[in-house]
């Protein structure tokens, strides 16, 4: 006798309505779908149905959810046998119910199917695991990999269940300093653009909760290394605003030395040198970009705004904006204001009419020595 004393509550809850209404064919319809339902979610196919649902999850090269360890003969016999069952649960029970309406189960039928599913397949589905090639995702990718091609990538990321990303990035952004410099910036950022939107919200909440405390050192350099600008707009104003004033800060003391140790130039301003693509998205970037011209003047900070933030310095609406200033500095022979438009006037065609203003001048420049400069 089925009861909701023998059956699980949650199964019970799913077949209960029919079942007490002696409706058994669709009680028997709502448990298969429910057996899909559960298959879906765990296997993170909501896309397929059916015997494709079943086949997909439980296919023997490539499975999505395991049963076992899946390593033993016997355990690779349960695992492909159990496919066979709701295969068969499916075909047998699902397909003829909802094609024909003269398809009808007995009470006994029913229980027993019933049964069996409450015991035996929900038991397994409770029990079956994701199939993985990899346990730590993160010391895969990070450590024992130094291929970070987007190629590579795409092979790791289709290989993740939607958990296993979630779970990588909250890692990824609990270990930033552990991430070597310069790489593996698409896959981070490649992880962020696939999540839904709350669970974006909760790397974002992670996020800000470590960049409110980050110093000027390593997990703030980190965070502007490894990642996009596309999260900095969703982080909390307080988070920025303390941030954007430390960038210009640092900006503001930069400039190039020679270290006496190594007689190699060096540059102080560090924080700043991380930041180059990143000021136009910050609230105070206009103040930054007029912070960097200004240092213009003067060689030592000159050499630091040109080999860090040229992109800056050379950016049509920038150049337009003050131009000026730029005509000024080449007409005075200062070096830095050729310099820094080496690059672009490199291009020039003759017909653009931006890098006209500075054209004749460029062409026309001479280094003016000053006479602090003059070495006796």
């Amino acid at each position: 006798m089925l009861s909701k004393d023998n059956i699980r509550s949650d199964f019970w809850k799913v077949i209960s309505v029919h079942y007490e209404k002696e409706c058994y064919t669709d009680a028997l319809k709502d448990a298969c779908l429910y057996i899909i339902q559960l298959v879906q979610e765990k296997s993170e196919q909501e896309d397929l149905d059916g015997e494709k649902l079943i086949t997909n999850v439980f296919s023997e090269s490539n499975p999505k959810l395991l049963i076992n360890n899946n390593e033993t003969q016997s355990e690779k016999d349960e695992q492909r046998g159990f496919g066979f069952l709701l295969r068969g649960i499916i075909c047998a029970i699902r397909n003829p119910i909802s094609h024909s309406r003269d398809f009808n189960f007995s009470k006994n039928e029913a229980d027993a199917i019933l049964l069996f599913i409450n015991n035996y397949i929900l038991a397994k589905l409770d029990s079956s695991k994701d199939f993985k090639y990899v346990e730590d995702w993160f010391s895969f990718i990070f450590k024992e990999n130094d291929n970070d091609s987007e190629k590579f990538s795409n092979v790791i990321l289709n290989n993740m269940s939607k958990k296993d990303k979630l779970n990588l990035l909250i890692n990824v952004v609990n270990r930033l300093t552990e991430i070597k410099e310069g790489k593996y910036c698409y896959i981070i950022n490649k992880l962020y653009a696939d999540l839904k939107k709350k669970e974006q919200a909760e790397i974002i909440n992670i996020l800000n909760k470590k960049l409110i405390k980050a110093e000027d050192g390593g997990y703030l350099r980190m965070f502007f290394n490894h990642f996009n600008t596309d999260a900095w707009e969703k982080l909390d104003e307080l988070v920025t605003v303390r941030i954007e004033e430390m960038v210009y800060n640092s900006i503001e003391k930069g400039k190039s030395y020679i270290d006496p140790r190594t007689m190699k130039k060096d540059y102080t301003g560090s924080l700043g040198t991380w930041t180059s693509r990143w000021i136009e998205k910050f609230n105070n970037s206009a103040d930054i970009i007029e912070l960097i011209f200004k240092k213009m003047r003067y060689k030592e900070e000159a050499d630091y705004v040109i080999v860090y933030f040229n992109n800056i310095l050379t950016d049509r609406k920038n150049l337009r904006t003050y131009s000026e200033k730029v005509i000024n500095g080449l007409k005075n022979g200062k070096e830095q204001y050729k310099e820094m438009l080496d690059t672009i006037m490199f291009l020039d065609d003759g017909e653009d009419e931006l890098l006209g203003l500075f054209r004749d001048e460029y062409k026309n420049f001479k280094v003016k020595i000053e006479e602090d400069e003059l070495p006796f």
